[in-house]
């Protein structure tokens, strides 16, 4: 939820950005000479609604590599990325004149919030091979005017941005510094090879130091990805410790897990650290997700920490193996490579299984004591935690039962705990033979995979 605060706070800014994007595109006095300066790099417009839609594309690219470079996490939030959500649905709207409650009923409805979510990945799949900030090199090829307004205008967000004392500006990011004391240099002899080296810049750890080269050697050319950067069925995992703890004598690894989904969910790890120095080590500690797991509230998080004694020391290329619930979410193998890690090797789960008519149970006997068949059972799985569920109700040998019943569902789970129940009633004289029993969606905190049955009986 957005709080009439920080809409408050952050509207200014988005009003700054829209109005400035809105002064080069309107369909009344678009820019022109913006116009053709795109078209001459091959942008197509079919109209003027095709050029409004990329300069405003240019616009979401300038703003998340600033989010990126700050150090904000590279998977959606709608806590973290709420001024780049006000943008998009200024842009939606067409205008400014919208209102936090407004705002608010809009991205409370499902269809709506995952849009918010869907041009944050488009965005954030072709930042990397965009120059940066790529509008504001475009402008200062036709107008210098415009393209000092408008890096002043990126110059306020990122410090607006950075007031969050959970990311706040590293005195070392070369790009946030070059941004707000010297952005003409994002100008100077820009060539192809100055295109590549910008490209190349290192935001995602917040951090750019004398192993950049390395990094980017490691991401680009090995074609690893940064665990903290990566969603696993909403669930991301982030290593955000890994040292020698004196007053224990040991060695502790400590993952941040989190739940990015709107439900809660259990996440259940099991991992094995592989030393090139020690070879296979032990894991200590109070390590209760290695074991069965635990729930985690919709958008919270959970520190857990695993402890070597026999590891001397970290080094490069050791490895860490790891299941997320036992390979139904991923199995992943991790590489240390200077100071971080990295994902070697992913196997994910693409797909939640969508066949499990097989669960249902239901005893034939119990119908016939209520004078009733229940029939043609069918499940419709709407995703990783839902499900619709409907059976047809037939009078047994055609002789229509006058005394009420209802119909239970309970759902289990691989415990054989019970993590679910509904039911359907009729009433004396209210059944008539035959009718399609729909139990409505049924809202699991398990993944649909963990059912372990469904059973349909009749009781009175």
């Amino acid at each position: 939820m957005v709080t009439k605060h920080i809409f408050q706070t952050l509207f200014p800014y988005v009003s700054e950005i829209v109005q400035f994007t809105n002064s080069l595109t309107d369909e009344n006095n678009p820019d022109w000479e913006l116009f053709n300066y795109l078209e001459s790099l091959d942008y197509k417009f079919e109209s003027l609604n095709d050029y409004r839609m990329t300069v405003q594309t240019l616009v979401y690219y300038d703003l998340l590599n600033c989010y990126f470079a700050l150090g904000y996490h590279q998977i959606y939030n709608r806590d973290d990325y709420v001024l780049f959500d006000l943008v998009e649905y200024a842009f939606y709207l067409g205008h400014l004149k919208f209102t936090h409650d407004e705002f608010e009923q809009f991205i409370s409805i499902p269809k709506n919030a995952s849009f918010f979510k869907e041009c944050f990945n488009i965005t954030k799949r072709s930042i990397k091979s965009i120059l940066f900030p790529t509008l504001y090199i475009k402008l200062n090829e036709i107008e210098k005017s415009k393209s000092n307004e408008y890096i002043l205008i990126l110059q306020m967000i990122v410090i607006k941005l950075s007031e969050n004392i959970v990311h706040p500006i590293s005195k070392n990011n070369t790009l946030i510094s070059t941004l707000l004391s010297n952005p003409q240099s994002f100008l100077n002899d820009l060539d192809e090879d100055d295109e590549f080296q910008q490209r190349e810049l290192d935001y995602s750890d917040n951090k750019i130091d004398k192993d950049e080269t390395v990094t980017n050697y490691v991401k680009n050319e090995l074609n690893m990805e940064l665990l903290k950067d990566k969603l696993f069925n909403g669930i991301s995992l982030e290593i955000i410790k890994d040292g020698y703890i004196k007053s224990d004598s040991y060695y502790s690894i400590i993952i941040k897990v989190t739940n990015h989904n709107d439900k809660k969910k259990k996440v259940q790890l099991k991992a094995r650290y592989v030393s090139v120095e020690e070879g296979l080590l032990d894991t200590y500690g109070g390590i209760d997700m290695l074991g069965s797991g635990r729930f985690l509230q919709p958008k919270s998080f959970v520190n857990v920490a695993m402890d070597y004694k026999e590891l001397k020391s970290l080094h490069d290329q050791d490895r860490i193996e790891m299941d997320i619930n036992e390979g139904a979410i991923a199995s992943l193998l991790l590489i240390r490579e200077h100071g971080q890690w990295w994902i070697a090797e992913s196997k994910e789960r693409s797909t939640y299984n969508r066949n499990i008519k097989s669960k249902i149970e239901h005893f034939e006997a119990i119908d016939e004591q209520f004078g009733i068949t229940l029939q043609n059972f069918s499940i419709k799985v709407e995703d990783e935690n839902s499900l619709n569920l409907f059976c047809e109700v037939l009078a047994l040998n055609g002789e229509v039962p006058q005394e009420g019943f209802n119909v239970e569902v309970a759902i289990y789970d691989s415990d054989n705990s019970i993590i679910y129940h509904t039911s359907i009633s009729k009433y004396n004289g209210d059944f008539k033979g035959f009718e399609v029993f729909n139990f409505g969606t049924i809202r699991l905190d398990i993944p649909v995979d963990e059912i372990s049955k469904i059973r349909i009986y009749p009781t009175r």
